[in-house]
């Protein structure tokens, strides 16, 4: 149905159709799970508020796998990919059906992966020093120092003893992997006010940020207040317990055993990344090397015609810039 744009903020899009009704989409960066791997997930528009659009245009789409239309924005054209200049040979390395590539193309085909870290904290305990979102972190980098009851009241204690208890009983988890920190949710059961200060403003950070992202993307406002039936990995936050959730994205380049996939069907798995040359006859860069058995053995003649016209293609497309230039080659 045609409308119109009522908003676009950095959690959301809001949209208003002609027979009145109104709806929201959320966009920014999102987290999905598959066989137990976590992925990050961006969603995206190209509208501004007050635009119009009509029945069929995209409102929102996902960047890591469409980008707009050049010849109409306002749908998307799926990126199904990225080319490469594959060598069809034998050998050790295409057995089976597998492959090599080089250490830059592998750098090319890059996989976001998400690591997600769960702190639990009981509600008298200091929390300190927490890591902020967007910061960029490295394996063995603190992500928070905890502090116990017995230490957070310093009136009880010496210096001295107050110090010597802290480095006995603080504890303080480390990221593990190196990357960005995307996002921090806090998920609690039990009341805000019985926590410590340092805890209680940790969480009403956490539920202010997604109070935004609900109310920009027009869906119901809720906390991260929970009850025993929130889990983690199986087991139930108990009460007076919080779960400072991090979610902490790196980039994995391609590497031994990834799965792949030549001209769309030719399933392959990665053997080697190599790092040597690999050149064709007259010089040119090889990206990858796949066994021509395999194409032949499972008659895709496709990859032939991919690889064929896309060579044309880039032939022509310099030859032409060379004319637009007025050079002569």
């Amino acid at each position: 149905m045609s409308g119109k744009v009522k908003s676009v903020t950095e959690f959301g899009i809001q949209v208003q159709y002609d027979d009145g009704s109104t709806k929201g989409f959320s966009i920014g960066r999102r987290f999905g799970s598959a066989g137990g791997t976590t992925f990050p997930h961006d969603l995206t528009t190209t509208l501004k508020e007050g635009d119009t659009f009509q029945a069929g245009d995209v409102l929102v789409y996902h960047k890591g796998f469409f980008k707009p239309d050049r010849f109409n924005p306002r749908t998307v054209r799926w990126m199904n990919g990225t080319t490469a200049r594959v060598a069809l040979l034998e050998s050790n390395q295409t057995h089976e059906d597998a492959c090599a590539v080089s250490a830059e193309f592998a750098s090319r085909v890059t996989t976001r992966l998400t690591q997600v870290k769960h702190i639990t904290v009981a509600f008298d305990q200091e929390v300190h020093d927490l890591v902020k979102i967007g910061q960029k972190i490295n394996h063995h980098e603190e992500l928070c120092k905890l502090e116990d009851s017995v230490t957070s009241n310093a009136k009880l204690f010496s210096q001295e003893t107050l110090n010597t208890l802290r480095s006995l009983s603080g504890k303080a988890p480390t990221a593990k992997v190196s990357g960005t920190v995307d996002d921090i949710v806090v998920y609690y059961h039990g009341d805000i006010q019985d926590m410590t200060e340092s805890l209680k403003q940790v969480v009403q950070e956490s539920d202010k940020r997604l109070r935004k992202k609900l109310s920009q993307a027009g869906k119901p406002i809720h906390s991260g207040s929970v009850d025993e039936g929130y889990r983690i990995e199986g087991e139930p936050l108990m009460l007076d317990m919080a779960d400072i959730v991090i979610y902490i994205t790196h980039e994995v380049p391609n590497g031994l055993a990834d799965k792949g996939v030549f001209g769309l069907q030719l399933k392959t798995e990665t053997s080697e990344v190599y790092s040597y040359p690999v050149r064709t006859a007259s010089g040119l860069k090889i990206d990858a090397i796949f066994g021509g058995k395999s194409v032949f053995d499972r008659i895709v003649g496709s990859a032939f015609e991919i690889g064929t016209t896309i060579t044309l293609l880039k032939l022509i497309g310099k030859k032409a810039a060379s004319m637009y230039k007025g050079i002569d080659q």
